[in-house]
């Protein structure tokens, strides 16, 4: 880097000089020529000055400044030539005239002839220090006044009994000056009293005494303490003699002192251990009890003013949990868990806790992870959830209009440590640089007004920047006020050994490598993620920004003989939504092979409407990236209904999991008999209704352990076992099943899995558990004949339209009334349907009280394993949304998330509300 200085001096910064500049984040540096003239100014000179680059450069340093230096400047001058740097404290004032106590370094720069060229310049702001010693010497002094002053004898030995201290003012009696008998054996200056002497050898060897000691005409009480070592060594004697001649007024003043001196070392804790108890309980028991009231009958009237109720509370609660973190933070007492997480997860779980907060607002949210970013982590979920839940709900706060983007990448990475940064973008108010300075600081806002309009303690970003730091990692803001703003976080985390997950999401993309598919969104941030996500699974995608362009991108790819293989829609876009995009492609024959997938905000309820539309599937935003792989599976895997066919293959040679017509009727047996081992009664008869349909007999079993006693007695051609059940879950009863058979010889039993938990890794985790294949719930009834005709083959009894026949896939964030009851109509008789939908509302209630009661007894497992059950038993009822919903609960729950395992319940009741409302609807319009 070459400038010249006023003076026409010219110097060169080497690129070593430049990084190590470009290190130096918090503090000033500044590179000025002979004649004082600044030719340099770095943004950590510019944050503790407040002049901008523009003004700083071309200025005489110490003009610009006011430095006042300790000797004459040709004096510093001379040393500097001759040593080359010169360092002193001295002082300066920043642009808005504010004086400053500055560690001044300057180091001589010299150019290739050896000739001194320029001078760098380091500078420390020492203000704040300088204060902090003056009060700490203020508050010594004080300390000292008081100990000299005090009615009392202060002293104190060494091990050998010397004395290092005598003060008080209780000396004068004795005739003795402050500081007098210092250096002086105790044991000397008391031959004659055997009582100190003892007391003395008795501190020596750890042990505490008091006695009464009486010296002229004065009785003193005195105590006598060992001085210990950090080892526990005692090295010493503490004690302190009290005139006891007028006991109990010295009684009233020691304790006084002595309540002050303990209330210094403890307010921290004491502060932590009250607010705790006196606030928090009284504030949990409000809170429980406003759930327990919703839950009773109730006027529309009452039940807003309980839910306002139960909304104040918790937002004093999570005002309470900020001033604790804070203090703990302070105290040097939070301490962080390291545990295996999944970073997709912790991302796609925050934006899914803030998607009804903005689509209220009518704001885009959006959660990406960069598709090289290792997801497979350790760490602390809890706290980094904690963190981004602060930055995406203050982004929220403060963008009226536009988006906000939740994002990870990875940074650096070594074999043990991926360094990951967060970024959350908005398109809000912004922050200027002034109110960028103190933004991390405890109890700040951006301005009063702001605070005013939006509320907030001032302490989230405190504790967000803080917690970065405790993770090791650092948090940063750039903003331009009127456009928005980019706060920034890392933090090093610890990659797991392997990632089963990541193996598992290869082997499924597979799936869809090679299809070419149309994203049709007006938000350029969407298009650009979901290009992202589609590239990183092999997918080829053409973006468009609204209809026209889309059915144009249509019309080409037709005319090239490359049609699309998929288009993805949004609901949202001027001009033409997707439902009206979705029938302009279904009506033309050109477009028949195109299926289409729709993109929906929360709280929307589409299912109809996008079915008559031609739409396959709808997925709500913001997109879980596993939720839209699954999707994309589902759907280009699934028969086309609308040309009654089932595609023949995602990419060449690859083989196409759904069934044809001609596949069906193949392989037929007759009498195939199926054990389902379900605990669940909704669940239960779902899937009977499903095998039954497909023309099976099905024998039922409630537990592992009476699935085992079946197949003891019984002749079965597959089970289908669910995974979490009472007694015995489906893994250990596998596991028996496989002992058993290879006790008495008998051939393998195809056991197919059964499960909510739609992870990556539980299909592998079911196979190397003995089980043959693996179904995630909500069950799907071409799926369940797909897996039955692999083990079993399909029975004479099915019917082949309803064994290929392939519902409309829904997200599981989808809501009542769900686009799956239709087909869970058709399964099952009038009477039964409605029988399921009775046993399913008055299941629900109690499975939600349930959570409520664990959780208020601290019982996260328990509260996981009712929300695992809801959540399979809404899904196979088509109420994908409250099946998500239960699935957040059970995700928090498993991550001891507790802080916001109560929003997440309270969410899942209301959602149940709605749920409820819509399949009584469903029943009397169906009957």
């Amino acid at each position: 880097m070459d400038r010249k200085g006023p003076s026409g001096v010219g110097w060169r910064l080497s690129s070593t000089a430049q990084e190590w500049l470009l290190d130096l984040v918090h503090e000033a540096v500044y590179i000025r020529g002979l004649d004082g003239h600044i030719l340099f100014w770095n943004s950590g000179a510019e944050q503790m000055y407040g002049w901008s680059r523009q003004e700083a450069e071309g200025e005489i340093a110490y003009e610009l400044l006011r430095t006042q230096f300790p000797a004459p400047l040709e004096e510093i001058n001379g040393t500097l030539l001759r040593e080359g740097r010169w360092e002193s404290e001295l002082t300066q004032a920043a642009s808005d005239g504010t004086e400053m106590v500055v560690l001044c370094r300057w180091v001589l720069m010299r150019d290739e002839a050896g000739t001194p060229d320029a001078i760098i310049v380091i500078n420390d702001d020492l203000t704040a220090h300088r204060k902090t010693e003056q009060k700490l010497r203020a508050s010594e002094l004080r300390l000292q006044t008081v100990v000299r002053n005090a009615p009392v004898v202060l002293f104190a030995t060494d091990s050998d009994g010397v004395l290092t201290l005598s003060e008080g003012k209780g000396l004068a009696a004795l005739g003795v000056t402050p500081g007098e008998l210092v250096g002086k054996s105790i044991f000397d200056l008391n031959v004659e009293n055997g009582e100190v002497i003892e007391a003395t050898q008795k501190a020596l060897t750890g042990l505490s005494s008091t006695i009464d000691v009486r010296m002229v005409d004065v009785v003193y009480s005195a105590m006598f303490s060992p001085v210990r070592d950090d080892d526990g060594e005692v090295t010493g004697v503490i004690g302190v003699a009290v005139d006891v001649t007028h006991r109990d007024l010295v009684e009233a003043q020691l304790r006084t002192a002595k309540e002050s001196a303990e209330a210094a070392n403890s307010a921290k804790s004491q502060f932590l251990a009250n607010m705790s108890h006196e606030i928090r309980t009284p504030m949990n028991g409000v809170i429980g009890m406003t759930e327990l009231l919703l839950g009773t009958e109730l006027s529309a009237e009452q039940r807003d003013y309980v839910h306002t109720l139960q909304s104040s509370g918790e937002a004093l609660l999570s005002v309470i949990n900020d001033i604790l973190d804070f203090s703990k933070i302070e105290a040097g007492r939070m301490e962080l868990e390291t545990t295996d997480f999944d970073l997709g997860e912790v991302v796609e779980g925050v934006t899914q806790l803030f998607a009804a907060t903005a689509h209220n607002k009518g704001i885009e949210l959006s959660g990406f992870v960069e598709p090289s970013t290792p997801m497979a982590l350790r760490g602390d979920p809890f706290r980094i959830r904690q963190v981004l839940s602060n930055l995406v709900g203050n982004a929220l706060k403060f963008t009226e209009l536009g988006n906000v983007m939740l994002s990870a990448t990875c940074v650096a990475e070594t074999k043990e440590v991926a360094t990951i940064r967060f970024r959350i973008t908005d398109t809000g108010i912004g922050i200027t640089k002034a109110q960028q300075r103190h933004l991390f600081s405890a109890f700040a806002q951006a301005e009063d007004s702001t605070s005013r309009r939006f509320g907030g303690t001032g302490l989230g970003l405190s504790i967000a920047s803080r917690l970065s730091a405790l993770m090791g990692g650092e948090m940063d803001v750039d903003s331009v006020p009127g456009e928005g703003s980019t706060f920034t976080f890392t933090a090093p985390l610890v990659k797991q050994d392997r990632s089963v997950a990541a193996e598992y999401s290869a082997e499924r993309a597979q799936d869809v490598v090679g299809s070419r598919v149309l994203v049709v969104d007006d938000s350029p941030t969407n298009r650009c993620i979901l290009d992202h996500q589609l590239a990183s699974w092999g997918v080829h995608s053409v973006s468009a920004e609204d209809g026209p362009e889309a059915l144009q991108r249509l019309r080409e790819a037709a005319e090239d003989q490359e049609p699309f293989d998929l288009a993805i829609l949004d609901m949202h876009m001027p001009g033409m939504d997707g439902i009206t995009l979705a029938r302009v492609i279904t009506s033309d024959p050109t477009h028949a092979g195109v299926r289409l997938m729709l993109l929906t905000s929360v709280g929307e309820s589409l299912g109809t409407q996008a079915r008559q539309a031609g739409i396959s599937a709808y997925l709500t935003k913001p997109v879980r990236q596993s939720q839209l792989l699954d999707s994309l599976t589902r759907v280009l895997s699934a028969p086309d209904t609308r040309k009654g066919v089932a595609r023949s293959s995602i990419k060449q040679g690859h083989k196409n999991p759904a069934l044809s017509a001609e596949d069906a009727s193949q392989g037929t047996q007759s009498g195939a008999r199926i054990l389902l081992v379900e605990d669940n009664e909704v669940n239960q008869k779902v899937a009977c209704a499903m095998l039954r349909r497909l023309g099976y007999g099905v024998d039922t079993a409630a537990n592992g352990r009476e699935a085992l006693e079946a197949v003891a007695i019984n002749a079965f051609d597959a089970v289908l076992m669910d995974i979490q059940m009472p007694e015995l879950d489906g893994y250990a009863a596998t596991a028996q099943l496989r002992q058993m058979e290879a006790a008495s010889g008998r051939g393998r039993l195809p056991v197919i899995a059964l499960t909510a938990n739609a992870l990556a890794g539980e299909r592998d985790q079911a196979l190397s558990a003995g089980m043959d294949d693996y179904l995630p719930k909500p069950i799907h009834q071409e799926q369940l004949a797909e897996a039955l005709s692999r083990w079993v083959g399909t029975s004479k009894g099915a019917d082949p339209e309803t064994a290929i026949h392939a519902d409309l896939t829904s997200d599981p964030d989808d809501s009542g009334p769900s686009p799956t009851l239709p087909g869970l109509q058709e399964q099952c008789e009038r009477e039964v349907f409605a029988e399921l939908v009775d046993l399913f509302l008055e299941d629900v209630p109690g499975l939600i009280q349930q959570m409520k009661n664990a959780h208020e007894q601290g019982d996260p497992r328990r509260v996981e394993h009712l929300a695992h059950t809801l959540m399979g038993s809404s899904g196979m009822m088509g109420s994908f949304r409250l099946s998500a919903q239960a699935e957040q609960v059970q995700k928090l729950s498993r991550a001891r998330d507790l802080s916001q395992v109560s929003e997440a319940l309270r969410m899942l009741e209301a959602e149940f509300d709605t749920v409820q409302k819509a399949l009584r609807n469903e029943i009397s319009e169906s009957g």
